[in-house]
């Protein structure tokens, strides 16, 4: 059963800041410099990086820049889960996250539904576990929180295996849920680590072309061949196969940098990108 409790935030004032008026005014900021091109359709789906603001708020910023000014009844918040667990796939046992711009609930109604239908289809139901400490959903919060328009709801969702089938049936069976929903899909991911600027600027390009390409074997193929990397790459391959189930015909990748822009160190580096997926 869901308890009646909240996630705190573990983020505020180490990874971006504690107070609301600077956190708004910061995430503001990143959104303003943000410029993007424009394009024919909806975006259904986000890809965003999740590490501290000081480092990929900026890349981030372009994101969520694709959608300020939008409303969605439920964001999907799909990433990888940091740590070891025996379950591929993971949610929280709270009924709302907790940041320092407010309260974001749980969208119970389709979380269990979401379970209900992956169970149908013989897939291990998601496991919930409690007081989790994953980074790379809360991190995406204050950045919805300040560009979308209205209350949302949140399903957070944690890939904590290597299985494609299945992050891309979980993307498929998301598909299903939300086919008549107005629903944000997020993919949560940081792209290569600790390489040199130029090794690092090689393998996450390869990534991101198989991203924009729109083709979850493409994406697939070039992290299994170890040309490209991305921490999330389960979650960008259910965020695609959702994206696709919803009608999107395209992706976008909208900007890149390196931990090295904001560091000054350039030989040990962590790969940032920003894209969408466009209904």
């Amino acid at each position: 059963m869901k308890k009646p409790d909240v996630r705190p935030s573990i983020l505020a004032g180490i990874w971006y800041p504690e107070q609301p008026q600077t956190l708004r005014q910061q995430v503001d900021d990143y959104l303003s410099k943000a410029t993007l091109d424009s394009w024919e359709g909806k975006v259904v789906g986000l890809v965003c990086p999740h590490a501290g603001y000081r480092y990929s708020g900026p890349v981030a910023g372009h994101a969520f820049r694709a959608v300020q000014g939008q409303s969605y009844q439920t964001v999907v918040i799909l990433s990888p889960y940091h740590r070891t667990h025996y379950y591929p796939m993971l949610t929280t046992t709270h009924s709302a996250y907790q940041t320092p711009l407010g309260k974001i609930a749980i969208d119970q109604e389709n979380l269990d539904a979401l379970q209900a239908r992956l169970k149908e289809k013989g897939v291990q139901t998601i496991e919930t576990i409690d007081n989790d400490q994953e980074h790379a959903i809360e991190i995406e919060l204050p950045f919805l929180q300040q560009a979308l328009t209205g209350d949302f709801k949140l399903i957070p969702l944690m890939l904590s295996g290597t299985g494609a089938e299945l992050a891309i049936q979980l993307g498929e069976t998301l598909g299903e849920i939300f086919q008549e929903q107005n629903v944000l899909l997020v993919a949560s991911t940081d792209l290569s680590h600790y390489y040199t600027e130029q090794t690092a600027n090689q393998l996450d390009h390869a990534i991101l072309e198989a991203v924009g390409s729109f083709q979850v074997q493409d994406v697939l193929s070039v992290y299994r061949s170890g040309k490209g990397e991305a921490c999330g790459v389960m979650a960008l391959l259910a965020a695609m196969a959702a994206t696709r189930k919803l009608g999107a015909y395209r992706a976008k990748i909208l900007q890149y940098a390196t931990s090295g822009a904001a560091s000054g160190d350039y030989s040990s580096v962590v790969g940032y990108g920003a894209g969408v997926f466009i209904r």
